[in-house]
């Protein structure tokens, strides 16, 4: 999980934006899994989020980190945000969420590791885990495998 938001830290260093990164297991194997979207339309995070609980169930997911970049508090646009990368972590039983706030003035930096409490976090994070093993039906195991294909929507990459 750390080892994660420090490649996050990385890429911005390398000035580019944090793609939401989903690292999940499953009894197949691990699956890493990009989830770009606009922050400045919230469908998009909705749309993206529900996509990845469905992969969950599909693959009968037990923990998942979420690796992306944010803004803290609530505006419209980007100037005179603070914004910080974070990281999320779901296990059975176990959630944990860190933090690194972003200084981009007068030079690029990084606050010092928070810790988050798992309340501050909006719930749907905690949600997407699969409660029991679920049954997909045919047609949509196809759709899913579209989807999370190779040349899908959002490609999941089996790590191992």
């Amino acid at each position: 999980m750390l080892e994660q938001l420090h490649t996050a830290k990385r890429i911005i260093n390398d000035g580019q934006n944090v793609v939401p990164a989903w690292r999940i297991e499953a009894p197949d194997g691990h699956w890493l899994i990009l989830t770009p979207f606009d922050h400045d339309k919230p469908d998009q995070r909705e749309h993206m989020l529900q996509f990845v609980c469905r992969f969950m169930a599909w693959k009968l997911a037990t923990f998942f980190v979420l690796v992306a970049e944010t803004r803290l508090g609530a505006s419209p646009t980007r100037t005179g945000v603070e914004e910080a990368v974070f990281a999320i972590s779901h296990v059975r039983g176990e959630r944990l969420v860190f933090m690194q706030r972003i200084h981009r003035q007068p030079a690029l930096s990084f606050g010092g590791l928070e810790c988050v409490k798992p309340r501050d976090i909006d719930s749907d994070y905690w949600s997407l885990l699969p409660a029991r093993e679920e049954t997909i039906a045919p047609e949509k195991a196809k759709e899913l495998e579209r989807i999370f294909g190779e040349h899908g929507e959002l490609p999941a990459q089996k790590l191992h």
